[in-house]
């Protein structure tokens, strides 16, 4: 928590350092006169004055400014080319577009500079598109894609590996729209449409799966696999007598034996052992309004109990409802490692609105590879990297614009907290990358016409300028 609270803090700073120092420095060059530059909002926490500028870094990390004099619509101006307002249009312009440019400028410092470091990069991104499973119900499954089938173009534009794939996808898809995809199944070419929905966000959530070997690359303490003594770098090859090939094949089958003793095949250094695991009971998801939704029950939850009984069979209560009617139901349950009684009681008719599903507590292993360039070599491929970075900024920014992405796509402060603290965990490169994307995000959307961002000061110049 306070790894991810400092590495929060440490890219908004330099987010917002960079972005008001654009304001400054072309303020500066401009001869206007920058009364204060602040990182934060808030109390001052320390501060020093330098000639006319006092620059201070406040006790809130979440923002920053720089006031110039003339600034406020309010203040009298006296014609002194010092005052902000008292400039011509593209000289106000070019100050409050430059925290914007310099955003946008930031990635292509950022990138090259994590090639020139290294990064862990997946392995499979490099490989051609050849589909290993297709989930159950999902849209790549109503659109007839198979296992083995071989992906070569998306509305028009071929794509050569995975990633490719993955970038086109992003672009070129539109919210509740098909998207046309031409693939190669037994060296047949086939078209077929892909309809995608406002959840359709990414590869997984659409359905279709690189090769993902079923071994343990991580282990959750105090999970079934953990009390089963599995270990990372194991294989499950069996799970009930079911061979499995694939990550997410084991992942279907596993969720289908909440709180049931199933049997496991394990490789382990080129022997086969059996072991019995028997997998928790978790919350998959809670429909909206229901008398558990009313509860504060939340996917995750782990259900220990029900009416103070954890002998359950817990797939044929949920799939049948059967629950006492009109009568109250008691679920004990653990969140974060913190046991609660939640207590609901459904109306006559009502069911109770859980969906369950089985978890053993295991992540999937990544095979990667290291990459890492020559100084002029990282250059190439950062600013290689920093341009398809903005092409699927600027799109997908379009879309949402236009409705035609879910603003699912859009994450607030905690959730940039979460992704940074995530970035920051899989090392320096990954942080880099994660600030540059939101660098680069932080320049568009602040160009927007919208009346609190610069974008909207930059309309009011243009209208401004006309008249």
């Amino acid at each position: 928590m306070i790894a991810t609270l400092i590495s929060f803090t440490i890219v908004i700073g330099i987010l917002i350092f960079v972005h008001e120092f654009g304001h400054f420095f072309v303020a500066k060059k401009a001869g206007v006169e920058v009364e204060k530059f602040s990182l934060g909002f808030g109390p001052k926490i320390i501060g020093f004055q330098k000639g006319e500028t006092l620059y201070q870094l406040c006790a809130i990390p979440l923002g920053g400014y720089v006031k110039m004099k003339g600034e406020n619509p309010d203040e009298p101006l006296s014609n002194d080319p010092k005052e902000f307002g008292s400039r011509g249009v593209g000289i106000r312009a070019a100050i409050v577009a430059a925290g914007s440019v310099m955003n946008f400028i930031l990635p292509f410092f950022l990138l090259p500079l994590v090639f020139l470091i290294g990064i862990q990069v997946p392995t499979y991104l490099s490989e051609e598109p050849t589909l290993y499973w297709i989930a159950d119900g999902s849209a790549a499954d109503k659109a007839g894609l198979q296992s083995g089938d071989t992906i070569r173009v998306i509305n028009g534009h071929e794509v050569d590996n995975w990633k490719m794939l993955n970038f086109t996808l992003l672009t070129e898809s539109q919210q509740e729209q098909d998207v046309t995809i031409s693939f190669e199944r037994n060296g047949t070419p086939i078209d077929r449409n892909l309809s995608l929905t406002p959840d359709s966000l990414s590869l997984a959530t659409i359905g279709i799966f690189h090769d993902m070997k079923p071994t343990i690359g991580g282990i959750l303490a105090d999970s079934p696999a953990d009390r089963a003594k599995l270990q990372v770098g194991d294989k499950i090859t069996q799970i009930a007598g079911t061979p499995i090939t694939h990550w997410i094949q084991m992942s279907e089958i596993i969720e289908q034996y909440p709180g049931d003793e199933v049997a496991f095949v394990v490789e382990r250094e080129g022997n086969e052992d059996s072991v019995t695991i028997k997998p928790d009971v978790r919350i998959a998801s809670v429909a909206k309004r229901s008398p558990a939704a009313r509860a504060g029950i939340q996917p995750g939850d782990l259900l220990l109990a029900v009416n103070n009984s954890d002998s359950v069979d817990w797939n044929n209560l949920f799939s049948t409802n059967a629950f006492p009617k009109g009568e109250q139901i008691t679920f004990s349950i653990s969140r974060g490692g913190d046991t609660s009684t939640v207590t609901l009681k459904p109306e006559e008719g009502e069911e109770i609105g859980i969906a369950i599903n089985g978890k053993i507590g295991i992540i999937p292993f990544e095979e990667t590879i290291f990459k890492r360039y020559g100084f002029f070599a990282s250059i190439k491929e950062g600013f290689k990297q920093a341009i398809e970075m903005t092409v699927l900024t600027v799109r997908t920014l379009w879309k949402l614009v236009t409705f035609n992405m879910s603003l699912k796509m859009l994450g607030g402060p905690i959730v940039i907290a979460k992704m940074t603290g995530s970035a920051a965990k899989s090392g320096v490169a990954s942080l880099l990358v994660f600030n540059a994307l939101l660098s680069l995000n932080l320049s568009i959307i602040n160009l927007l016409p919208i009346p609190v961002l610069d974008g909207g000061h930059l309309f009011f110049l243009l209208i401004e300028l006309i008249m």
